[in-house]
């Protein structure tokens, strides 16, 4: 038993525990409480704590943003891919009027190409080709200059610097959607362009 009083010198009396605690389910109790009010920190000293581990996430994240940060220092912009040597630039599928195949009706469907570079290019041996697999082939002689346009249609004429003609007596174009591929001479796709067809235009911009 725990005593309240220790000896008579002192000016106490000895004195049994029993008359400070019920039972013993109430010592252990108030000694409990007595334990947990001596470990228990102050609140000045919570409080310092979670300054602690606040102080530490938001180092933690800066650290983070600082390295990423480091990371794209001084790196160039990604470069924009290069443009075709020879690029589609329009595709009028759907010529005006009725679809009768008259010569004039075939050559107002056309695809017209640029030059994208610096140098004149010769055509020989290049081609323009449809989804379905109709085909037309640059002959001798057919010069494109920098920076220039050349288009070609689907009709009957006799070629020029700007113009060059299918010679067909129907339509290649498809009215609702096709694509355009466009080969160097060695056969390499060098630009394509599809598209769907708008009840509000009869071309479309590539």
């Amino acid at each position: 038993m725990i005593q309240a009083a220790i000896w008579s010198d002192r000016g106490c009396y000895k004195r049994s525990g029993v008359n400070y605690f019920a039972n013993r389910d109430d010592l252990f109790t108030q000694v409990g409480g007595r334990i947990y009010e001596r470990l228990l920190p102050d609140e000045a000293t919570i409080a310092r704590n979670q300054e602690g581990v606040q102080a530490q996430t938001r180092y933690a994240e800066l650290m983070h943003e600082l390295v990423a940060a480091a990371a794209t220092f001084g790196t160039a912009p990604p470069a924009q891919a290069a443009a075709p040597t020879l690029q589609i630039v329009k595709i009028y599928y759907d010529s005006p009027g009725a679809d009768r195949r008259s010569n004039s009706s075939l050559n107002a469907e056309y695809i017209t190409l640029l030059n994208t570079t610096r140098k004149a290019i010769v055509l020989e041996g290049w081609s323009v080709r449809d989804k379905t697999g109709y085909t037309y082939e640059f002959g001798p002689d057919v010069v494109l200059g920098a920076k220039k346009r050349i288009t070609v249609r689907t009709g009957q004429g006799d070629d020029g610097t700007s113009s060059v003609f299918w010679n067909r007596r129907q339509y290649v174009w498809n009215n609702d959607q096709d694509t355009a591929y466009v080969r160097n001479p060695g056969g390499k796709l060098v630009d394509s362009c599809s598209y769907k067809a708008r009840s509000t235009s009869a071309y479309v911009n590539c």
